[in-house]
């Protein structure tokens, strides 16, 4: 293959194509993709198909990727064409798979900034991408991605520095650091060396002009190692031959000048070196979610067929048959002894395809939502096994979240300068469920038998979310001490009273 070295100006963006180019698969060409990351395309393709839903293969009432829509919805065999597209029409898909993930997001957007983050985040809070993302809703996007894929990258960049010969120019070109947000399967190549990232290549885009009026997306493919980080283009040249482009290459300092000693990279919200054999979360519920849009075609083609009935003309043979006119004022010839009525299905089929929906609808709902209360007939046990599965996977998320921060603001201040310190903290109590009634009885009781102090019973059911949010333990224990009682007593044990 004949490859040449040119160079040419860089712009940013992202990719994510379709279809696995012969060059991916070539070890000698920066495009090359990881095996690990060829085998596990197809699933990544087949959740980010199902968060986006229908209009992936279908809209507008065309089908707009023929591949897909025969992939989820599979044409049967000798049905016409135009069959399967009415019955494409016909076909719905309720997203439980989004809902879920959405969902589960919104539960971690709720976080405090510490006190003490560098003031460079501080006075970029509301910027953090350089395209006009708050770090929340940065962050927001990051977790609907991780969730659907298994993890997403942030790339810690800085903008070329340009020569600065003057104090304008210096206000002309704010440089500092920025996020940018590298999806799972744009991670093309890595190489990990003794739990050390010692390579990573990133596939972006970018867009050039085509014609007058219109431009294109172009693939470039950054290298990086510690410190240093070239771009490439691949550029078809004919079937067989590609040219290799340098686009740029980056030396990585900080402000007192030494090279970077890692790529300012981290695999969000995992936040390890090697996430690479993790795999999506979520990607049984997508699956529930296929069959389930299968299921629902299937019953709408079942009631479909059975609300119209088969006219038959018993004894009327005719090849070819005569067009039929069924209508108030139209007749239907017969021979002798002959008979007309209508075939109509039985239907048996409905009863059973509409129980498998519930049926599926009910698994998916226990599998991604029962910690929202949609709890169904399960019983108390399954229930709170259940909700005690989700939490856990919540409260892990939330601590990696934290951790995943916390190394973002330390790559943002390698290229400041500033001390590393800050990142943030996620409210917990959300991911709580507020305790029972029975449970709120057993603390009282334990009041009333003087082994529980009247202070730490508020605190308990303000940490178990029962309390309104409105109130306060202090004035709580205040109006729960009887008047002319010393109030200290009321936070203190029932042993320390007797003292």
């Amino acid at each position: 293959m004949t490859v040449t070295v040119q160079r040419q100006d860089l712009n940013g963006g992202t990719a994510n194509p379709q279809v696995l180019k012969p060059e991916y698969y070539d070890p000698d060409l920066p495009c090359y993709h990881h095996p690990s990351l060829i085998s596990l395309l197809p699933i990544l393709n087949e959740v980010e198909d199902c968060y986006t839903g229908i209009t992936t293969w279908f809209k507008g009432g065309r089908i707009i990727d023929g591949y897909k829509a025969s992939c989820y919805l599979p044409q049967a065999e000798k049905e016409p064409d135009t069959a399967y597209l009415n019955r494409l029409k016909r076909s719905r898909w309720v997203n439980f798979f989004r809902r879920t993930i959405d969902g589960f997001s919104g539960l971690l957007t709720d976080f405090e900034l510490s006190s003490d983050n560098p003031k460079s985040t501080q006075d970029n809070l509301e910027d953090v991408d350089m395209q006009g993302a708050s770090l929340r809703a940065f962050l927001s996007t990051a977790d609907e991605i991780a969730l659907r894929d298994g993890f997403c990258g942030i790339l810690v960049e800085y903008p070329k520095r340009p020569e600065i010969t003057s104090a304008a120019d210096e206000l002309a070109y704010p440089l500092r650091p920025y996020f940018c947000l590298i999806e799972r399967r744009d991670i093309v190549n890595w190489s990990v060396v003794n739990n050390r990232l010692e390579s990573l290549v990133v596939r972006r885009c970018t867009t050039e002009p085509e014609g007058r009026y219109s431009t294109k997306e172009v693939e470039q493919f950054w290298v990086m190692t510690p410190g240093y980080y070239q771009v490439f283009e691949v550029r078809e040249v004919d079937q067989e031959n590609r040219v290799v482009i340098l686009v740029d290459e980056v030396e990585l300092r900080s402000p007192n000048g030494e090279v970077f000693s890692e790529i300012p990279i981290v695999f969000y919200p995992i936040n390890t070196i090697n996430p690479f054999a993790s795999l999506p979360p979520l990607h049984d519920l997508a699956l529930d979610n296929i069959a389930h849009y299968q299921e629902w075609s299937d019953y709408r083609e079942v009631r479909y067929k059975c609300n119209l009935p088969v006219p038959v003309r018993e004894g009327m043979i005719s090849d070819p048959p005569a067009p039929l006119t069924i209508g108030p004022n139209t007749v239907v010839d017969l021979p002798m002894g002959g008979k007309f009525y209508f075939a109509e299905p039985t239907g048996v089929a409905i009863a059973s395809t509409r129980q498998a929906i519930i049926d599926l609808e009910a698994e998916m709902l226990r599998r991604s939502l029962s910690f929202f209360g949609n709890n169904l007939n399960m019983t108390a046990t399954e229930v709170e096994l259940r909700s005690a599965q989700t939490k856990s996977g919540l409260f892990q998320m939330a601590a990696d979240k934290e951790s995943a921060v916390q190394s973002l603001f330390r790559l943002w201040t390698n290229w400041t300068g500033e001390e590393n310190i800050g990142g943030i903290s996620v409210n917990r109590s959300i991911l709580k469920a507020p305790l029972s009634p029975q449970a709120v009885q057993v603390f009282a009781n334990l009041v009333v038998g003087g082994l529980l102090d009247h202070q730490t019973f508020w605190e308990i059911l303000n940490e178990g979310g029962v309390l309104p949010e409105s109130a306060t333990v202090q004035d709580l224990v205040k109006r729960s001490v009887p008047e002319g009682e010393d109030i200290d007593a009321g936070t203190r044990g029932h042993g320390d009273a007797e003292k």
